[in-house]
């Protein structure tokens, strides 16, 4: 009868030790999936090797200083497509977000996708809605399939992709 008592109560508090367990690991999941953290994902190849920049601009520190923050990639020349991921700092977040494709030579870039989320809201742009969600600059070139094509305008050569406004009200929705 003692063993069978002892037995139930070893039960028991075991029992409640793995249910805490879950309860805390619950918490962590939890806990990432809120946090703010800005993440940009791209997926491309390009025909010529150059460094790629997803950038972070005017982050407001306090009413008087802002921020930029730039991350750089050299992506080659492959067949296949190269994966380019940036994680911002948590609670850093700016309407300015820019996607810089390269300024040494002209280029045809493919862009298979962009994934950009902070906190719950993901988005995932697949190539043929690159173009809803992004502004291109003057030294870019959609063609019918979404391809990018880089031009140099007066000697000078900048591509650029910034981020519109929709793509901002939905990363921001709470």
């Amino acid at each position: 009868m003692k063993y069978n008592i002892l037995f139930i109560c070893l039960l028991i508090l075991l029992g409640s030790c793995s249910q805490k367990k879950s309860s805390i690991n619950d918490a962590k999941d939890l806990t990432i999936a809120k946090s703010e953290i800005l993440l940009v994902k791209l997926e491309l190849k390009t025909t010529v090797k150059d460094e790629f920049r997803i950038m972070l601009n005017q982050i407001e520190i306090d009413e008087f200083q802002k921020m930029n923050i730039q991350a750089s990639e050299v992506i080659p020349v492959t067949s296949h497509y190269e994966s380019m991921k940036v994680d911002f700092f948590e609670n850093m977040f700016s309407k300015k977000i820019v996607i810089g494709l390269g300024n040494k030579f002209p280029k045809r870039v493919e862009i298979k996708s962009i994934s950009v989320s902070k906190g719950l809201n993901i988005i995932d742009i697949p190539q043929a809605q690159i173009e809803e969600y992004f502004t291109a600059n003057k030294y870019v070139i959609f063609d019918d399939d979404m391809n990018i094509t880089t031009k140099k305008i007066d000697g000078k050569h900048a591509p650029i992709l910034f981020a519109n406004s929709r793509l901002i009200n939905l990363l921001t929705k709470k």
